[in-house]
Order: C-alpha cells, then sequence, then structure tokens
C-alpha cells in the first residue's frame, strides 16, 4: 500500500479514496444448531428471491432494482436531529423529516445515501440530487443517475449524467427537497472531502433579492463499513454483500442549520458539522476530485 501514500492526508492520515478492508460475511454463526439452521433458511430464502432478477435482468436496470427492492425492509435507520429529543422524534418522526424547500449537503461516502434518502424525506418524490463538476458548475441526477454515477467510479465526470442547472425559481424550490452532495465525489467516509462547490454555483440557490435560500443544514449518513461505495464497484458485488447481511444499519444527523451570512464561511463550517464537529479529522483540499482519478487510475493498475 506505500504506492498510494500520496493520497493520505498528512496532518490526519488518513486515507478517504482507499476502499475499506473487511471481513467476508460468515454464512453460519458459531452459536447453536438452532441458530446456524435459522439463519441457512434465512439464506436459502434469500437465494431463491434472487432467481427472477437472474432471468429479468436483461430487461430490468439491475441498479435501480437491488437498491429499491432488495433493501426495502431491510434498513434500520437510526435517525438524530440536532436538539430534539429522542422521545419526540419516537412519537412523530415524520414532522422532523427532510421538507420541501430547504437546502441539505449531505456527506458522499455510499451509493445507498439515495435511497436512505427516500425514507427521511417527507415527500420523497420531490427529492432533487445536487452534485457539482470539477468546473463547479452544479448539475441535478435523477436517482439511476446518481446509482449510475457512484457506482461507475472511474470518470468522476457528473456532466455525462446529471443535467446543469442555469438557475432555480421561487416556485420550484418551495416543491422539492434540495441534497447537496458537495464533495462531488464518494469517499470511504472516514473524513470529509474538500466541497467542490464555490461561491457562484452557491448563488444558484442564494439569492439576495428573493430570499430563495438562507440557510444550510448538513445531514451525516453512514451506513456499514462494507457498504460504502468509494471506488463504485459491481451491481452484483453490492447486491450480495445485501442479501448476506440481516440489516442494513444507517446512522442519520440532521445538524443544527447555517445561515448564509457569508456564503464560502458557511460551508466551512457544514464541512466541519457533517465530520461530527471534528476540524482536526478533515482531509486537507489537496484531496479533491482530480487525485482522486489520478488515484482511480493507479488502483486498478
Amino acid at each position: 500500500m506505500e504506492k498510494f501514500t500520496n493520497w493520505r492526508d498528512k496532518g490526519t492520515g488518513i486515507a478517504p479514496f482507499q476502499p475499506p478492508t473487511t471481513q467476508k460475511e460468515a454464512i453460519f454463526f458459531n452459536k447453536s444448531i438452532i441458530t446456524n439452521i435459522i439463519f441457512s433458511i434465512i439464506y436459502l430464502t434469500r437465494c431463491i428471491l434472487l432467481i427472477p432478477v437472474l432471468i429479468l435482468s436483461p430487461f430490468i436496470n439491475l441498479r435501480l432494482l437491488f437498491l429499491t427492492g432488495f433493501t426495502s425492509g431491510r434498513i434500520k435507520i437510526d435517525y438524530q436531529v440536532n436538539g430534539v429529543k429522542r422521545s419526540q422524534l419516537n412519537k412523530d418522526p415524520r414532522k422532523y423529516h427532510l421538507q420541501k424547500g430547504n437546502l441539505y449537503v449531505i456527506n458522499y461516502s455510499s451509493v445507498l445515501a439515495a435511497i436512505v434518502l427516500q425514507y427521511i424525506a417527507q415527500d420523497n418524490r420531490s427529492i432533487k440530487y445536487l452534485i457539482p463538476s470539477e468546473s463547479n458548475d452544479l448539475y441535478e441526477l435523477t436517482l439511476l443517475q446518481f446509482i449510475n454515477f457512484t457506482m461507475n467510479g472511474q470518470s468522476l465526470n457528473v456532466t455525462q449524467y446529471g443535467t446543469q442547472i442555469k438557475e432555480i425559481s421561487n416556485k420550484d424550490w418551495i416543491n422539492y427537497t434540495w441534497c447537496l452532495f458537495a464533495e462531488g465525489t464518494c469517499s470511504n467516509g472516514k473524513s470529509i472531502l474538500p466541497f467542490q462547490i464555490n461561491k457562484t454555483s452557491l448563488e444558484l440557490v442564494v439569492d439576495d433579492s428573493t430570499s430563495i435560500c438562507s440557510e444550510i443544514i448538513p445531514v451525516t449518513i453512514k451506513v456499514n463499513n462494507s457498504l460504502v461505495t468509494p471506488l463504485g464497484g459491481s451491481s452484483w458485488r453490492l447486491l450480495w454483500s445485501l442479501i448476506l447481511k440481516h440489516k442494513c444499519l444507517a446512522k442519520i444527523k440532521v445538524h443544527e442549520s447555517h445561515l448564509l451570512v457569508k456564503e464560502m464561511d458557511a460551508l466551512d463550517g457544514v464541512r466541519e458539522s457533517l465530520n461530527d464537529g471534528d476540524k482536526y479529522k478533515l482531509v486537507s483540499k489537496s484531496l479533491g476530485i482530480r487525485e482522486k482519478r489520478t488515484f482511480v487510475e493507479e488502483f486498478r493498475k
């Protein structure tokens, strides 16, 4: 791994692009015969359910299927909102879910972030996935485009997948839930990459004359270590990992909002919030999309 030291943050030692090393999924538990039998039945049932996918895969989009189908009912959500007690959340969780007309900045470590947002938005049909390009332009992606861009993992060119946003009207703003993946590309979740968005792009959603948006709300999503997708990869491999897991745990924390008085200063604060308030474990701005592209080329050799 010494050849990858160029992509390790000098201050923290964190290598944000390096795929995490995880233990292989165990097919049997070493607890009791009954536990082994129960798990074997569950495992066999999941394999049987996979047969229609194998038959229909030439005619359907597998990447969309494995997220919408095989994660349905199997994602365990641990949802927290800053300043809200768990008793309040349990009483009326939907009240505190992501709302239309707000700008949320999400950390970008897994393709599963897309489906998790479907669970925690008040209206999952209103979600707009926003990703900045290497040239700081802002692009809107559909759910399927987000999946394809993330799982590709090599081109790192969002312009090939989404539609560039030229402007956003007040009418559009209040009708959608805006989710910005400001890092522009996936990491392994050990830190937050430098944001690719600049002041010009941010002004598309911050308009002083119309007050289209006055604050940014950071949302941290953490999934199982084995399910992060810093380099994209095979849909089949990720699907298989989801099948073997009894539950996919998604820890979600909605942080305190940041006022957009000074846009770029606010983004620095957002980045720190996404990293659980630990600014000392943020990787430097030398580890952006250009560096990741070089890393991917070297890693694939």
